[in-house]
């Protein structure tokens, strides 16, 4: 990942460069988990998130490029030998 003052781009394992989307609401959500203990009100654990959208998807596998129309045509390929099988 690397960042400055106005970006922030993030590496997959494949290299892509993925950059956040700056658009008004899909970047900077801050968001906030609370675990109370129901019979004392106690807060025992809290953790924070920031959330960006990025601009593609982080791939971490060579396989995880195949087209999907290759991903269906392998299912239905599968799907009719088990019915032959039977």
């Amino acid at each position: 990942m690397t960042s400055d003052d106005s970006n922030m781009t993030v590496y997959d394992q494949m290299g892509n460069a993925r950059k956040v989307v700056k658009t008004n609401g899909l970047y900077n959500n801050q968001g906030r988990e609370y675990w109370i203990n129901s019979k004392t009100d106690e807060l025992y654990n809290a953790s924070d998130v920031v959330v960006h959208l990025i601009n593609g998807a982080l791939v971490y596998s060579s396989e995880m490029l195949t087209p999907w129309k290759d991903e269906i045509n392998a299912l239905k390929s599968e799907s009719a030998q088990a019915k032959r099988r039977k």
